[in-house]
């Protein structure tokens, strides 16, 4: 991960200047954390599967992916109870038979997501080709 952690922490006291003392009351401390890494992108390398129940739909994610993504992707409603849509590269989807892709995420994906989320899936895939020559 290519972060950085800040922690901050602040004592109000009598010795504070007035803008400072507004933070608590005497004898509080507040403390915070924020950590923050580069925006990565593309935010979608693969694929996104999208709830059948999420805040946001197909139409609007691949609008929005589209505008910030340099690759092609392709999306495609999905009649199930949990999953409801799924985006893929097109590039990626190109190398698998038609019906493929959807039917892992059904099987593999959809048993671990909720219908309300939005998932980033990342595929490692490899193809073998035997040839007598």
């Amino acid at each position: 991960m290519n972060g950085f952690d800040l922690c901050f922490a602040m004592r109000s006291n009598r010795f504070n200047d007035g803008a400072a003392t507004s933070f608590g009351h005497e004898g509080m401390a507040h403390f915070f954390r924020a950590r923050f890494k580069t925006f990565d992108i593309p935010i979608v390398r693969d694929a996104v599967v999208i709830g059948r129940a999420a805040p946001a739909k197909l139409e609007s994610l691949l609008q929005t992916l589209s505008l910030i993504s340099p690759e092609t992707l392709v999306g495609e409603s999905v009649v199930d109870d949990v999953v409801g849509a799924i985006i893929i590269r097109e590039a990626l989807l190109k190398k698998f038979p038609q019906g493929l892709v959807e039917r892992f995420i059904l099987q593999r994906v959809k048993p671990y997501m909720s219908a309300s989320e939005i998932l980033r899936l990342d595929v490692e895939w490899e193809t073998v080709i035997e040839a007598n020559v």
